[in-house]
């Protein structure tokens, strides 16, 4: 019975195995559960250095496969020193001065104040020998400098100087017998034997140990000169002092290290020093360029700056490594090249504040638009070679506040400057005898055209430009801030197109009885401007005149007036408010039989009437 039960247990056990084998789907390796990290304590696998950032890790205690690293900032403290190198040796008393370099960078290094003095290499010798009643004496000889000094050798008690009373007196090698006594301290004894003396030998010198060979030392007996004996001395070996650079390492060779022997200045070792390598510093541009398209870039070696490296780049390039700026902190540029095509390309895409000087370069000529739209270029030097400014040279150049322009130049095209609104002042050279149409136009802060009192065909006065004669007033700056402008010579006959074109500071403004002509939009837009008196003597204003003066309300033409129509034109002055076509002021001029008068209009622009012969 027991047989069957023990049988059916074994049975069902196999069952269960079988079972929960099935239930695990036959997989012999399941995958291992999902854990959270356990990390252990972080180590540093590699430690930074003064040039080289660290490394640290820590590994799950769970799974050594799972670990972390970070970065270990660089240690300026962490050096790698060589060995101190002596710069000032020190001596048996007195300290020295030394440095080390670090073998990582040779630009760290440490100097010490400190190196300690040697202390004396004394070789000893006896001088009096010490007897029973008194101490002898030892002089030491420094082998470093020679120095002497000496020490006390004790009392030996049993050195006495015997002299014998009777009997037999003993040599060094023979002994004696009867009565004898010391003549240092008067002891007295009787021997039947008295024992050989032994030799009693004083050592000197004779020959010096150096660092490499041994010495001798001659003893002779003081009790028999005939007997004498010899010892070694042993050699000293090197004493070596600090080393000292010799020969300096280079970017490409091995320097020197050289350390010398206290005892023996001829004795010498030497260690190389490994080469630096280049360690070169930032590239810095040669100056001035001489290309757009190749700039030289050099940069130099730090250890030698005989060790150069040379690259080229474009003027874009160049640029586009600068740091953003502003106006006031502008980078200058110096060219030296034959031709201005593509500079402004390279100056718009830039993108940077930057003073152009042009003062070495040759070309002859700014063509139309070199550098319109340039509007980080905050100045120019125009080379003295340059003879034409073209149409549209500077168009829109919206941050240029100084232009050089040299004497040579002939021409200023048409436009040139328009648009410049942070040029405040230009002087105009003796050289220039053509100024092109609105070559100043909207140069809003434009104070002041000044003249080179030699040109044979402009002037100027208080900042403003005429021709020579003054005949032409040619251009007001718009900038000047005045309300007024009283002093318009008696000798200008005509006011050029856009002479005063929206100066809208000037309030009042008279016009001498000299002025024939006053051109197109000549006062166009001065919207401060609210009265004018036409003198008689003008026979003609261009269209467009008076345009946009939106607050004159008064006209004056003077007693004798009579401009004829057709050099008007209906659009002379702001019109009047809309109406039946009597709404403008040269409507009413026309309409009057006298044309002399006061016509006036209210400021909300009603039709404009005659109030006054």
């Amino acid at each position: 019975m027991k047989y069957v039960v023990k049988t059916f247990g074994i049975i069902v056990l196999v069952m269960v195995i079988g079972f929960l084998t099935f239930c695990s789907g036959g997989d012999d390796n399941p995958p291992p559960p999902a854990h959270v990290h356990d990390w252990g304590d972080w180590t540093v696998t590699k430690a930074a250095t003064c040039t080289t950032k660290g490394e640290e890790t820590h590994t799950c205690r769970l799974d050594p496969s799972h670990k972390e690293t970070k970065e270990i900032a660089i240690d300026p403290t962490k050096h790698v020193w060589g060995e101190w190198e002596a710069e000032t040796e020190p001596t048996c008393t007195e300290t020295g001065r030394g440095s080390r370099i670090c073998t990582l960078n040779s630009s760290h290094k440490e100097i010490s104040a400190y190196i300690p003095a040697l202390g004396h290499d004394y070789e000893w010798e006896t001088t009096t020998y010490a007897t029973c009643s008194a101490a002898g004496v030892e002089t030491g000889t420094c082998a470093r400098d020679g120095s002497k000094t000496t020490r006390a050798i004790p009392i030996d008690q049993t050195a006495h100087n015997w002299i014998q009373l009777s009997g037999i007196a003993p040599t060094c090698t023979v002994e004696g017998s009867g009565s004898r006594k010391c003549n240092i301290c008067n002891t007295t004894e009787t021997l039947n034997v008295i024992p050989a003396l032994g030799h009693d030998y004083h050592y000197v010198i004779t020959t010096h140990a150096t660092c490499t060979t041994a010495g001798f030392e001659t003893g002779t007996c003081t009790r028999d000169a005939t007997h004498i004996t010899y010892r070694p001395i042993t050699a000293l070996g090197h004493d070596y002092g600090y080393w000292t650079q010799t020969t300096a390492p280079t970017c490409t060779a091995a320097g020197t290290d050289t350390r010398t022997c206290t005892r023996d200045a001829t004795h010498k070792e030497t260690r190389p020093i490994a080469e630096l390598g280049h360690n070169y510093g930032a590239w810095a541009v040669e100056t001035p360029f001489t290309s757009i398209s190749e700039i030289k870039e050099t940069r130099t070696c730090i250890h030698d700056a005989t060790h150069k490296e040379t690259h080229t780049i474009t003027l874009h390039e160049y640029l586009s490594s600068l740091q953003n700026n502003t106006a006031t902190t502008s980078y200058t540029i110096t060219l030296n090249v034959n031709d201005s095509t593509n500079i402004k390309s390279m100056i718009i895409y830039a993108g940077k504040y930057i003073i152009l000087d042009l003062s070495s370069s040759t070309f002859t000529n700014i063509g139309d638009s070199a550098f319109e739209g340039c509007t980080s270029l905050t100045s120019i030097i125009i080379p003295n070679s340059v003879t034409g400014i073209g149409s549209c040279a500077f168009r829109s150049c919206t941050s240029l506040a100084s232009v050089t322009i040299p004497n040579g130049v002939t021409s200023i095209g048409q436009a040139a400057f328009l648009g410049c609104t942070s040029l405040t002042s230009i002087t105009i050279p003796n050289s220039v005898t053509s100024i092109g149409f609105d070559a100043f136009y909207g140069c809003t802060s434009l104070t002041a055209i000044n003249v080179d009192a030699g040109n044979s065909e402009y002037s100027s006065q208080d900042g403003v430009l005429y021709n020579k004669a003054k005949t032409t007033l040619i251009k007001y700056p718009i900038g000047k801030t005045g309300t007024t402008f009283p002093t318009i010579p008696n000798s200008v006959t005509s006011i050029e197109l856009n002479a005063f074109m929206d100066c809208t500071s000037l309030s009042i403004i008279t016009i001498p009885n000299s002025v024939t002509w006053i051109g197109h939009r000549a006062f166009s837009g001065c919207n401060s401007l609210t009265s004018i008196i036409i003198p008689n003597s003008v026979y003609a204003i261009g269209s467009l005149a008076f345009e946009k003066c939106t607050s004159l309300t008064s006209v004056t033409f003077a007693s004798g007036s009579n401009i004829l129509l057709y050099y008007c034109g209906n659009d002379v002055f702001p019109e009047g408010s809309s109406g039946d076509g009597g709404d403008t002021l040269m409507s009413a001029y026309d309409r009057a039989d006298v044309k002399a008068g006061t016509y006036t209009r209210s400021p909300n622009g009603s039709l404009w009437t005659k109030a006054s012969n």
